[in-house]
């Protein structure tokens, strides 16, 4: 199961709609809804945390809706939503990151079995040097 984090103010509105929106994600992929939340303000945070707003979702490390924007203290994060604004990351954002990274296992010529990485997944990114080939191995 991925790492899930949410960083928040302890003052920002936007939390408990963070909270559903990741509950509901969750549901949809069949996963229990755990995740560790992080106080952005709070002494003995990990000091990457003071790099977001609230309310903020990372999924093994990467923000669920990559924005670049500077941290500031007491202000709540919006996400664009067509021409408007909205308080927390949708479940469908947040279940996009989570959902598992595909996979498969195949027989190389030499007759090794391997197990392959989708490229397709949205933190992965096939090297320039694999040249179309959609993979990353894994193991052996």
């Amino acid at each position: 199961m991925p790492r899930i984090e949410l960083i928040y103010d302890p003052d920002c509105p936007n939390i408990e709609e963070a909270r559903d929106h990741l509950r509901c994600a969750c549901g949809q992929l069949g996963l229990p809804a755990i995740w560790t939340e992080w106080n952005g303000s709070a002494a003995g945070a990990p000091a990457y945390v003071l790099a977001y707003r609230s309310p903020t979702i990372l999924v093994d490390g990467h923000d669920v809706v990559p924005m670049n924007m500077p941290s500031a203290s007491n202000c709540c994060r919006v996400y664009p939503d067509q021409g408007t604004y909205r308080r927390a990351p949708s479940a469908e954002e947040i279940a996009a990151k989570i959902r598992p990274v595909p996979y498969t296992h195949v027989t190389l010529p030499t007759n090794r079995e391997v197990t392959i990485l989708a490229a397709t997944h949205p933190f992965y990114k096939t090297p320039s040097h694999m040249s179309g080939a959609a993979a990353h191995l894994i193991s052996e």
